[in-house]
Parts: structure tokens; sequence; C-alpha cells
């Protein structure tokens, strides 16, 4: 999702409730409504990764190939079995692991 200060990607484990987001954000940002809302669902799992951030308003080419790019994009379904503590720099590089758990 492209805001005006930042390029972000979302994600979550319930197709559904991915088009209610979408949508809903499309439609307040057509009525020019700000979207401060909190998902909270514990039956659900919500990713919102910062991909950019910006200090001006991109540009029109700029959000025309983020819109190309984003529509373009076909994730295959996932499960996700456990969870690893990780301590690393920005990239990835001089990781640490700490702990895994096993999910049920």
């Amino acid at each position: 999702m492209l805001f005006p200060n930042s390029l972000a990607l979302i994600g979550t484990t319930d197709k559904e409730l991915d088009t209610i987001i979408f949508d809903l954000d499309s439609e307040l940002k057509a009525a020019r409504i700000s979207d401060d809302t909190v998902y909270v669902n514990n039956k659900y799992f919500f990713s919102n990764m910062k991909l950019a951030r910006f200090n001006t308003l991109p540009t029109k080419a700029f959000r025309n190939e983020v819109e190309k790019i984003s529509n373009s994009l076909k994730f295959e379904p996932y499960q996700i079995d456990s969870v690893t503590l990780a301590i690393c720099n920005a990239v990835f590089q001089n990781r640490s692991l700490k702990k895994t758990w096993k999910l049920n």
C-alpha cells in the first residue's frame, strides 16, 4: 500500500480480511478521510512491513509503478509452523537466533 509518506507491504492470514481492508482504505481515500483504525483480532495475523519512507510526496510516475507492481504480485498460501526470535541489523546480517517456538 502506498501512503502519503511511506510504502508498505501488508498482508493477513485471511483473503476476505485483505479485501475488506483494501476496500475500506480505497473508500476512505476517495472520501478524503484518513484511516487511523487499529485492526485487532486474535484470530488473524496482520502484517505491515514498511518498505520506504518519503520526505516529499511520491510522483505520479512512482505511484503508477507501485500500483503496477502491486497488481502483479501473486502470493501462494503457506502455513507457518514455527516462530523464531532473531537479533540482527536492518538487512538481516550479523544475526543471532535466540529461540524457536513450534506452533500448534
